[in-house]
């Protein structure tokens, strides 16, 4: 392994030129074209025993693979030529450039094992071009079969389990040479890994092209994993190439016979290579496996593409298994190896006991896969059975089978004759039909299992053994193997021993003495030893000792102890216990089988024991044992306690921290903590101490040190001001206090116990114990400075150290006490503050300069006012200045000491704004006409520079630019002028304005009441209709407009012409549509027709009177403005009524015939004593009399 890894390093720098194939058409010129490239490796060496693969057997006789002769030939030659997996960015087929394909009729020459020929193009797809020797003869239908085989089944079956062709000569062809090889059988076709680096191509005999399909899917298999993966191990890649031929054509008898070579001889090796039919059988069959179990040919490409060899390989797709794949089927090889073994025993469902994608049965032979074959069995226990010698190679398995148990267990041993060994105990539950697979652990070449119940709760069982040797994966005799030269038999191999048993006796445990012990020396036992003795009837047993220690009934503490016994031969083992704390102490043992279940009547109790705590140990440690006074050694606390159970007497179960600490510093102090921090303050050596205590009370034997503690460090004197040293001096002004610090003073005694004095050089001083600040101001100075001596001296009771600094006093220059924004008006005086102050003495001039001229004369200033200042000796003068803008004024002050302060304040001068000003007229109505005039002004400008912008809120009207305007407003409410005046600068009034109040006018009714006649009989009609087109009109009226008309005549009460007393209502006619653009305004109707009848709230309506009389009819009408204005209209309707005849009878006596009577009799029209006239016009639309 380590061997091959060093090998494809130095293979790395190997790099040749191999030109293409040379193409042109197909003339007879054409013959003499230069031959390109070469392939290594030559089939006149070719040794079946060495390099054949057997695709098939054709009438006896072997046709083969010459692949393996070309691959070693090129290896052999240091890989000429190695395009590595995915170099140059080949990772697979380019779909992003164009492929300039073969086509057919092209004439070519190409290289062969034996040396070149001339072929030509006679068939292509699109993914292969079928290229035939010159001279040889392939019929079109040959032809046409392969290149639909190849394009239906090989192409697609191959590239999704092992990847697409990199494509190296870009024209997204396999080249597929048919010529003749070597005559029929012996070699069936190869493909040279030297050429992949120029061309893919595979080659096929002509004369056998009756298996071109199995050999094209093999060797498109090689080419495949060439490409990505050139150094894989045989067994692999051979593998691999039966699996293709499987998947493409079904389980051929050659595919069968491989597999099953292998099941029946399962003891030869599954990793090396050395030509045997078994070896492509082994890797076919756990290729498949690995995409049963891992992904299919997802998994199988990724094998395939990944650059680890051999079983790293394999582990790394174990371990990255396809999304969604059953998978689990170990991490390790070992675990890989194991499941493949049991898969190809038991082919069961179970994951992942089995294969899916083949079946698997019991016997062997030509037309059917076979399972692992078992090397012996057995099924009479009669006796010990066994099976000795039986030989195997690395990485190969051996398994026997167990039947015919009685209900007791099975023991099984395996004695190997090397180290390196691993196996499998498989067992099927009764009841459930599951199998367990338990792994058998080897021990210096042996391992023994256990199945209980066999026979009633196990009925079938097998022990498969294989020999995991350091020299896995291997090809041939080669280097990378682990060893140089030899032949086949240099490869590891072993034997193996095994024997089955049953158990008729269960193992035993018994006590053989009690030992105690003191072993922290204080006159009291403080550890028991258990004597045991276990002894077993099976010729070997691994069991569990479980021992549990108890007080009072309740378990503390507990330990299971591997022991291997077996032939009848009893072996004794100790077991040691120390408890937590004192008391009265048991001890139980059970034994426990190798699967974990208690042996019957296999336990042991001690009586209850007296047994003390042992003391624990203090561990504890100083951080020095050396010191100065006040400076803290840190104490650290440790121990341990040690109790519980041992198998040896020195690791226990339990290993506490202590739960208690004492330590006593030698100075008459103490402390409770673990690590305690301490200090001496005295010299002189100490002796300090450090006790634990454990969970049960006892404490530790005393641990102790011994301490030295001196005082030779005088105090380094360190002065601050803010946390920053001060070094040399200072220079400071008159009164300017400042805190003065001595925290950067060391010494090892505390600051808190130093003496501080501070001698401040003007005569005063101060200072104590802990004075570790203080500040001081000098009240006396000078332009040029004064200077002081600041001392501060320390003392730490044994050394006194002192520094000195130089402080110089300088006199305070006048301070600016005012430099806030100032802002005033143009034209207004401004009183300017006091600007500065003098801290220790006066100021004894002021100057003040402007940067423009100003007015300083107070009071009421104007645009005619004076403006010709520039300077002020004033502290505090009043300027006024005539335009707007930013002005810089500079202030200089001298104090008596002859110190100038300068400063320059800005003041903001702003343009005063415009004042807008109007008469406000009365309120009115939508008929008056109103006339707005400004007299606006502007105080710092000219009155007729002023832009003026009228608002009416009414319509959001706007006016600019006129000093009057004229407006009539059209609708009632409350309205709003404003005005605003801007002044040549652009600075906006304020705005001015005024409420005006219109009036709303009323409503105006308009009513008319007309009778409905019937136009063919110029009757009165019986029904009203909407359709008022299908009457006439009659008006019948007084002369005092009122109406008049017969009861039960139908009258049409219209109110057209009714509209909204706004102007913007004239010749409106449409009602309460208030989106229509004719909306006349009116909100709501109501008639009352004054007979009690309902209100009705309609434009138009119909009414009849039935009863005779006076009737008012009212029209109310209500506008939208606001809640609504409501006007009126009334009309008198007079209802006719019927003459009264007041004569009773006509006739003054009897009557007689014949004689001639006077009849008479009177009647009251009452219609006639109202005093009125009335007319009517039968068609109120017809002007009868022309007049308009």
């Amino acid at each position: 392994m380590q061997v091959r890894t060093s090998l494809f390093l130095t293979i790395l720098m190997v790099v040749a030129t191999l030109g293409p194939f040379a193409v042109t058409t197909a003339t007879a010129d054409d013959e003499n074209n230069q031959v390109v490239g070469q392939i290594i490796g030559d089939i006149a060496d070719f040794d079946p025993a060495i390099h054949g693969k057997t695709y098939m057997m054709v009438e006896g006789e072997p046709l083969y693979s010459a692949t393996r002769l070309h691959k070693m030939a090129w290896a052999d030659a240091g890989y000429p030529d190695l395009l590595l997996p995915f170099a140059n960015g080949k990772s697979g087929k380019s779909t992003s450039k164009a492929c300039v394909p073969l086509t057919q009729g092209n004439v070519l020459t190409v290289p062969t094992s034996g040396g070149q020929i001339s072929v030509t193009v006679e068939k292509t797809t699109a993914t292969a071009a079928f290229l035939v020797e010159s001279g040889q003869a392939v019929s079109s239908s040959v032809l046409n079969n392969y290149a639909s085989t190849w394009s239906t089944t090989i192409y697609p079956t191959n590239t999704q389990y092992f990847g697409s062709e990199p494509d190296v000569d870009n024209n997204c062809q396999v080249m597929i040479v048919i010529y003749n090889i070597d005559g029929p059988a012996n070699i069936g076709g190869y493909f040279s890994p030297s050429l992949a680096s120029q061309r893919e191509a595979v080659y096929v005999d002509v004369s056998d092209l009756s298996w071109a399909d199995t050999i094209l899917a093999h060797e498109f298999q090689h080419l495949l994993h060439n490409s990505r993966d050139p150094f894989e191990y045989l067994w692999v890649d051979e593998g691999n190439a039966d699996m293709a031929a499987f998947l493409c054509f079904g389980a051929t008898s050659t595919i069968i016979g491989h597999a099953n070579e292998w099941a029946q001889n399962s003891y030869t090796s599954v990793r090396w290579w050395n030509q045997s039919t078994g070896d492509y059988g082994a890797g076919f069959l756990f290729m498949l496996y690995l995409a049963s179990k891992l992904g299919g040919g997802s998994a199988i490409q990724s094998l395939v593409s990944d650059t680890a060899t051999g079983g790293a390989g394999i582990v790394n797709l174990a371990n990255n298994p396809i999304p969604g794949s059953p998978g689990n089927i170990g991490n390790t090889m070992s675990d890989i190896y194991a499941n493949f073994s049991v898969g190809t025993l038991l082919d069961d469902s179970q994951n992942p006991f089995g294969l899916d994608n083949v079946d698997m049965f019991q016997n062997c032979g030509n037309s059917q896969f076979c399972k692992l074959q078992i090397t012996d069995s057995n099924s009479n226990w009669g006796s010990i059975w066994s099976s000795q010698g039986d030989p195997l190679e690395g990485w190969g398995v051996r398994a026997y089978k167990f039947t015919g148990g009685t209900g007791s267990p099975l023991n099984v041993m395996v004695q190997a004759s090397e180290i390196g060994f691993a196996g499998r105990l498989v067992y099927r539950n009764i009841a459930t039909g599951t199998w367990t697979s338990e792994p058998m652990i080897f021990n210096a070449g042996m391992a023994t299992g256990l199945v209980t119940g066999f026979g009633n709760v196990s009925d079938e069982v097998y022990v498969l053994t294989w020999y995991e040797s350091l020299i896995d994966d291997c090809d041939y005799a080669m280097a990378n193997c682990g060893w140089f030269g030899g032949g086949g038999t240099t490869y590891p191999t072993a034997t193996i021993d095994i024997y089955a048993t049953l158990i008729s006796q269960p193992a035993t445990i018994r006590q053989d003495g009690m030992r105690m012990h003191d072993r922290d020396n204080n006159t009291m036992d403080d550890t028991m030893e258990w004597i045991l003795e276990i002894n077993s009837t099976a010729f070997w047993e691994s069991l569990d000792i479980n021992i549990e220690a108890f007080h009072n009934n309740t378990l503390y503490d507990e330990i299971t102890i591997p022991i291997g016994v077996g032939q009848g031969t009893p072996t004794t083992r100790s077991v040691w216990f120390t408890p937590p704390w004192d008391g009265d102490w048991q001890l139980y043992a059970v034994l426990h089988d190798q699967i974990g279940n208690p042996v019957t009547n296999a336990a042991v109790l001690t009586l209850p024991t007296t047994t003390a705590n042992m003391a624990p140990v203090s561990t504890g440690s100083l951080s020095s044992n050396t010191s100065q006074t006040w400076l803290p050694i840190q104490f650290i606390g440790a121990g341990y306690d040690i109790w519980g159970l041992s198998s040896d007497n020195e690791s226990y179960t339990h290993n506490a921290s202590p739960t208690g600490y004492n330590w006593d510093f030698g100075d008459g102090v103490q402390s409770w903590l673990r690590t305690p921090s301490r200090a001496y303050t005295q010299v002189g050596d100490f002796n300090a101490t450090l006790k634990v205590t454990d969970i049960g009370g006892m404490d530790s034997i005393e641990q102790s040190w011994s301490i030295n503690i001196t005082d030779s460090i005088p105090p380094s004197v360190k002065i601050s001001v803010g946390g920053q040293e001060v070094q040399g001096g200072m220079t400071l002004l008159t009164t300017q206090r400042v805190i003065f610090e001595a925290y950067m003073t060391d010494d090892n005694v505390p600051d808190q116990y130093l003496d501080f004095q501070w001698d401040w050089g003007d005569g005063t001083t101060e200072g104590g114990i802990g004075y570790l600040e203080a500040d001081h101001a000098w009240e006396n100075g000078s332009a040029n400075g004064t200077m002081y001596t600041l001392t501060l001296t320390v003392t730490d009771g044994t050394f006194i150290t002192n520094q000195t600094l130089n402080i110089i006093i300088l006199n305070r220059v006048p301070r600016q006490i005012f430099d806030l924004p100032i802002e005033v008006d143009t034209l207004t005086p401004l009183p300017l503050p006091t600007i500065f102050t003098d801290d220790d003495g006066i100021i004894d001039s002021w100057g003040w300069y402007f940067d423009e001229a100003v007015n300083l004369d107070g009071g009421t200033v104007t645009k005619l006012s004076t403006f010709d200042m520039l300077t002020s000796t004033d502290e505090n003068p009043t300027p006024a200045w005539l335009t707007p803008g930013l002005k810089n004024v500079t202030i200089i002050a001298t104090d008596n000491d002859g110190n100038s302060t300068m400063a320059i304040l800005q003041i903001t001068v702003n343009n005063q704004r415009p004042v807008a000003l109007f008469d406000r007229p009365d309120d009115g109505d939508t008929e008056t006409a109103y006339m707005f005039q400004s007299h606006s002004w502007d105080p710092d400008g000219e009155n007729g520079n002023l832009t003026t912008i009228w608002t009416i809120s009414e319509d959001n009207t706007t006016v600019t630019n006129q000093t009057s305007i004229v407006y009539t407003f059209s609708t009632p409410g409350t309205h709003v002028v404003e005005l605003v005046v801007i002044d040549e600068r652009g600075l906006a009034s304020l705005p001015k304005a005024y409420i005006i109040v219109i009036s709303n006018p009323l409503p105006i009714p308009v009513m008319t009441i007309y009778e409905a006649r019937d136009p063919t009989t110029g009757e009165a009609i019986d029904a009203p209709s909407e359709d008022d087109s299908q009457f006439n009109w009659r008006h019948t009226f007084t002369d005092s407009g009122d109406i008049f008309v017969a009861p039960g005549a139908w009258l049409r009460f219209n109110s057209s012409g009714s509209r909204d007393g706004d102007s913007q209502f004239e010749g409106m006619d449409v009602p309460l549509d208030e989106s229509h653009p004719n909306w006349n305004g009116i909100v709501e109707y109501t008639w009352d027709f004054g007979d009690g009848s309902p209100l009705i709230n309609q434009p138009n309506v119909w009414h009849s009177y039935i009863t005779p009389g006076i009737y008012t009819i009212t029209l109310s009408i209500r506008d939208g403005f606001g809640t609504g204005d409501v006007n009126q209209s009334t009309r008198q309707v007079y209802v006719a009524s019927v003459p009264e005849i007041v004569t009773s009878t006509p006739f003054d006596e009897a009557v007689y015939s014949g004689g001639e009577y006077l009849l008479t009799g009177s009647a009251i029209d009452h219609d006639g004593t109202h005093g009125f006239s009335a007319w009517w016009d039968d068609n109120v639309f017809f002007d009868s009399d022309g007049n308009g």
